[in-house]
């Protein structure tokens, strides 16, 4: 007999599953205009959005997204009313709230941006939320609600009954209780609930029914928060109910060969270095997926890059670039207007030196011996234990490339307790900890530092600080990817930023593998300092304030002698 909890039956014979397409509509509000500001319901929800289409069968052209100034009153019920049009009997739909809520004489409410706190009136009902959905004719309806007291859609009946996916249905799924708040979480991240949620998504590897996946974000959410936010998972209170439930069905997987190829085509060709690795990937590329559909166009480019490795080489040398000018190849008019450089540099004349009159003789000064100048080291050993760290310099300092390993006593941890993690990722340390880690002559880098690493790349995206714990600010100012992929690993700079993930001050740990964090040397209050966040999903750079207790990564700078 199937499991209550995971019994999902995709092929059973009474029925088939619905064959139309998927719907989403995606509501969220960090910055309002007459309420407090929360710091990640648009991340979680552009987070959900993007795995939606990138992982399931979602297409962008069935999305709607309402986000901040857009998530009015109007535009959220429009939003609703239109899927009414745009919906088939055949097609399923998921909604996703995250923002305010509120409930007032047991009648629960989502505030749109616009809305003023005490104007109940201008706020966004269930009842009125209900009876959209009570219009739209979907096969599977899934609502999903991130926000403070947001229980208040659910039926009064209490039974989950296990479900297929054959069958219609419309269940909800709420951060919350309806008298209990939602956590929001520390800027840049995930709240608690979408963490958890997303945490599933991303890591499921088979096709999962709403049922399972609510199981598992309950136990996940009630096991972080240590009891304080318990999620609910219940039927809506909308027509349309048999009794199934939606699956969340995976995309079907593109060839190795596909990510691989797409992994070759960032990798930048601008230098010698560039195009060294460049050409090695793709000879790797050629040896691993000699049947590749592209097979043929990647030995193509390879041999273009072989000639412009050796163009580059050849810049110096008037003879080597008269091979290229008298060639048919990419680089022939290059090769020319270089040719012409250099002829100026040999046909330039020679000024003699100016005569000088003789001077009455000074008796000589002992000969000073000119300082050698010093090679700068591409590595740095720790006296204190004898570990070795690759360095770099950028923008006139010298950076530790790795993640410190020292080991300063309290304070600091191996992710997980585990010294394996300390191999690759170096220590945790909570922000009073990492004042002490550096070695002698090295320190933390401070907040302006570390904008002027970044900047050097393309920015960042300013968090601001810390605003609240429930629900809480993000600022997005024009996110750039450019300075998280020139900084991770194997970027171009040489920093080679790790994920590392976080310790807690509880004592959890999360991240490894997906987020990366940084301490800088500047205080944000006496709670706060500086960090910067390196997110793998969706590949960018984040500057905010974090509490001072979390353990995070440390990287240690020093000037370059002058």
């Amino acid at each position: 007999m199937a499991n209550p909890h995971k019994g999902i039956n995709l092929s059973d014979e009474a029925g088939s599953a619905p064959s139309g397409k998927n719907h989403l509509l995606v509501i969220a509000i960090d910055t309002y205009a007459h309420c407090p500001k929360l710091n990640n319901c648009v991340k979680d929800a552009q987070d959900f959005a993007a795995v939606m289409l990138d992982k399931y069968r979602f297409e962008a052209e069935n999305v709607t997204t309402l986000y901040n100034a857009k998530a009015t009153r109007a535009n959220i019920l429009d939003g609703l009313k239109a899927l009414k049009k745009r919906v088939g009997l055949e097609d399923n739909l998921i909604l996703y709230f995250s923002g305010h809520g509120e409930v007032e004489d047991s009648i629960g409410y989502w505030v749109p941006v616009e809305a003023r706190p005490a104007n109940e009136w201008e706020f966004v009902s269930t009842s009125e939320i209900k009876a959209r959905l009570d219009a739209i004719n979907s096969f599977h309806t899934f609502v999903i609600v991130d926000a403070c007291f947001s229980g208040s859609l659910f039926a009064t009946y209490k039974s989950v009954r296990p479900g297929y996916e054959y069958k219609r249905s419309r269940w909800g799924l709420a951060a919350s209780h309806t008298r209990e708040r939602a956590l929001d979480g520390q800027p840049g991240e995930n709240s608690p609930f979408a963490e958890k949620l997303l945490k599933l998504l991303n890591d499921n590897a088979e096709d999962i029914g709403v049922q399972k996946l609510a199981t598992e974000v309950i136990e996940a959410v009630q096991a972080a928060t240590r009891g304080r936010q318990v999620p609910v998972f219940k039927p809506l209170d909308v027509k349309g109910d048999d009794s199934g439930q939606y699956v969340f069905h995976l995309r079907q997987k593109a060839p190795a060969w596909q990510s691989a190829w797409a992994a070759i085509e960032v990798l930048p060709e601008n230098d010698i270095a560039g195009l060294n690795a460049k050409i090695l990937r793709l000879d790797a590329y050629a040896q691993q997926f000699p049947a590749a559909e592209n097979i043929a166009q990647a030995l193509k480019l390879g041999e273009k890059l072989e000639q412009k490795r050796e163009f580059f080489q050849a810049r110096n040398s008037l003879f080597l670039l008269r091979q290229f000018a008298h060639k048919k190849t990419p680089f022939r008019q290059q090769a020319l207007e270089r040719i012409e450089e250099l002829k100026k540099s040999y046909t330039t004349p020679v000024e003699p030196e100016p005569i000088v009159p003789p001077q009455e003789k000074e008796h000589p000064k002992p000969p000073q011996p000119e300082p050698e100048p010093q090679p700068q080291p591409a590595s740095f050993t720790d006296p204190r234990d004898g570990k070795t760290y690759r360095t770099v310099e950028i923008n006139g300092m010298r950076w530790i490339a790795e993640n410190l390993n020292y080991d300063v006593g309290e304070g600091c941890w191996f992710y997980d307790n585990d010294p394996k993690n300390g191999e690759k990722y170096g220590r945790l340390y909570t922000w009073e900890a990492a004042q002490k880690a550096c070695p002698s002559g090295w320190r933390l880098p401070t907040d302006e530092e570390w904008k002027a690493l970044v900047s050097c790349f393309g920015g960042y995206v300013d968090g601001g600080n810390v605003f609240s714990t429930l629900k809480g600010v993000f600022i997005d100012r024009k996110p750039k990817e450019s300075s998280y992929k020139a900084l991770i690993v194997d970027g171009n700079s040489g920093f080679d930023a790790l994920l590392g993930g976080y310790r807690g001050p509880d004592g959890g740990y999360d991240g490894l593998g997906r987020n990366g964090y940084y301490w800088s040397g500047t205080e944000e209050d006496t709670q706060y300092a500086w960090l910067y966040y390196f997110s793998s999903f969706p590949g960018k750079l984040y500057r905010y304030a974090s509490d001072k207790s979390y353990g995070r990564s440390c990287r240690c700078i020093q000037e370059l002698a002058i």
